[in-house]
């Protein structure tokens, strides 16, 4: 693709509208961690609780799930608002 071509094809594309606001991505970075860490306390806690091991099992499983997501959120986040775009 020549500079001609690609010059034509940036002014005839739409802008784009970033989601999530750049200045507000630290924050979301903040809380999700913050939830993340949480989730992963209380997974390890139902872990040694005293109910069945199945139950103990999709407890843990689903509280670490979600703690995992949030972690990795929270890792994008923070690496966009430190200003290496993920």
């Amino acid at each position: 693709m020549s500079y001609a071509d690609l010059q034509k094809e940036f002014k005839v594309a739409e802008t784009f509208e970033p989601v999530f606001q750049l200045s507000s991505q630290s924050r979301y970075a903040l809380f999700s961690l913050v939830i993340a860490v949480l989730l992963i306390s209380m997974a390890l806690v139902s872990a040694y609780s005293k109910k069945g091991f199945l139950i103990r099992l999709a407890i843990f499983a689903a509280l670490s799930a979600a703690g995992s997501m949030f972690s990795g959120i929270g890792v994008v986040f923070l690496a966009n608002s430190l200003g290496v775009y993920v």
